[in-house]
């Protein structure tokens, strides 16, 4: 019994492939995947770059003061975090929409502020949008 367990093993390990593994499929799949990382990255760009990268300048904006200048860089990561989280089908970035709350009272626009935030979670079910926006949300 062992030397047939012996050769019924040496077999499947010889195989070029696994039982169940669909070699066309997987192609399709990695074609798709190719598809919607292209796709991402199209949409997810701010001034030639992901809108993640602008973090930084939005920090060094609104700690020079010029913060309508920062608002608005935020703003349309913003719009490129929510173009991204629909390809991907998942949740937009919340730093953005945190940054643009903050901004948005520094300039005394507070009800805008919180706008911001209640359109943020209506978007998501509680269990999907960050506890940051709901504490940043009952702070205002």
């Amino acid at each position: 019994m062992d030397v047939e367990l012996e050769q019924l093993t040496a077999y499947w390990e010889a195989r070029p492939y696994r039982p169940g593994v669909n070699l066309g499929s997987l192609d399709a799949d990695l074609a798709e995947a190719e598809e919607r990382r292209a796709a991402t990255e199209k949409v997810s760009e701010v001034e030639g770059k992901h809108y993640s990268a602008h973090r930084s300048r939005i920090m060094a904006l609104q700690k020079a003061g010029r913060l309508q200048e920062a608002l608005e860089l935020t703003e349309r990561c913003i719009a490129a975090s929510r173009r991204e989280s629909r390809v991907q089908g998942a949740v937009e970035a919340p730093w953005f929409t945190e940054r643009a709350s903050m901004l948005l009272s520094k300039l005394g626009r507070s009800e805008e502020a919180r706008g911001v935030l209640q359109e943020y979670v209506s978007r998501y079910p509680d269990d999907r949008s960050p506890n940051k926006v709901h504490a940043r949300l009952e702070k205002i």
